[in-house]
């Protein structure tokens, strides 16, 4: 019930930062995010993602090994035609050593809203080793960059093509909502095998172990961990003028499926980063 819970809460803040003057497709994200765990599948179109996938990230010539950012080793693994990070960014520093502010205290994290910042889930660091730190879609978006080198934050397409490779038909991968991810379970085959509920568990067909990182609402709450999980895209929603928001994946205990939506820049949540 806990991400349920954190659905219902990240369609609440929505709701609530959205102008009377949002489109139809953002005034009903409360019902689509609330219908995760409930099992329904909004039928949603739109947002970028129509085009061809461009060949990228994973190839002979290029394989796909780890890389050392910020004093610690990321393993990645080849997914489809890109090259992921097999765990979540634990990075305090852009890529060209700038240190990313944290946002510790409730006020903090507010004050700074429109401003990069990152923070461990509850502050600790026994969490952000375990499940990597939470970023603020205003990080994802920093001309600094998040990620290493050579490597950038998930794009929308990235999340598309990772959704066709683990089984999904193409012709959904563009809408928003569970689309045929959760009939077919999709969300399993990309979890890590430990950290979920008992019957949630992960198969990690892939290697990418997602884990349940858990978010930082728009609030500043933490919710979560250990049942859900939200990852950015670095991709933003072109019809959305007065409340500037990102797309996400969302990974949840009761939800077998890989959920996408909309969320504001203020929320704090995981990254996984791809090969150039």
């Amino acid at each position: 019930m806990q991400f349920r819970t954190l659905l219902i809460s990240v369609a609440a803040a929505c709701m609530a930062s959205c102008s009377s003057n949002a489109v139809p497709a953002d005034a009903d994200t409360a019902e689509a995010l609330a219908s995760v765990s409930a099992g329904a599948l909004p039928a949603r179109e739109g947002g970028p993602g129509s085009a061809a996938l461009p060949e990228q990230g994973a190839s002979p010539d290029m394989p796909c090994t780890s890389v050392v950012f910020d004093g610690h080793t990321y393993k990645a693994v080849p997914v489809g035609n890109r090259c992921w990070f097999a765990e979540n960014l634990k990075s305090s520093r852009f890529s060209n050593g700038d240190e990313i502010p944290y946002g510790r205290t409730d006020e903090e994290w507010l004050a700074g809203a429109g401003q990069p910042l990152h923070c461990m889930y509850n502050h600790s660091e026994v969490m952000a080793e375990r499940y990597g730190k939470l970023y603020s879609g205003h990080a994802v978006e920093d001309e600094r960059g998040l990620c290493p080198s050579g490597w950038h934050v998930a794009t929308e397409l990235d999340w598309q093509d990772l959704e066709k490779a683990v089984g999904a038909d193409p012709a959904t991968v563009a809408d928003r909502g569970n689309r045929d991810t959760q009939a077919l379970k999709l969300g399993q085959v990309v979890k890590s095998r430990d950290g979920w509920g008992a019957d949630a568990a992960g198969t990690d067909d892939f290697g990418l172990a997602l884990t349940p990182a858990g978010t930082r609402l728009s609030d500043a709450r933490f919710m979560s961990a250990g049942s859900g999980s939200t990852f950015w895209t670095s991709t933003a929603v072109p019809e959305v003028e007065d409340e500037p928001k990102l797309f996400f994946r969302g990974l949840g205990n009761q939800n077998p499926g890989i959920f996408k939506s909309t969320f504001s820049k203020v929320g704090g949540f995981s990254v996984r980063c791809v090969r150039d």
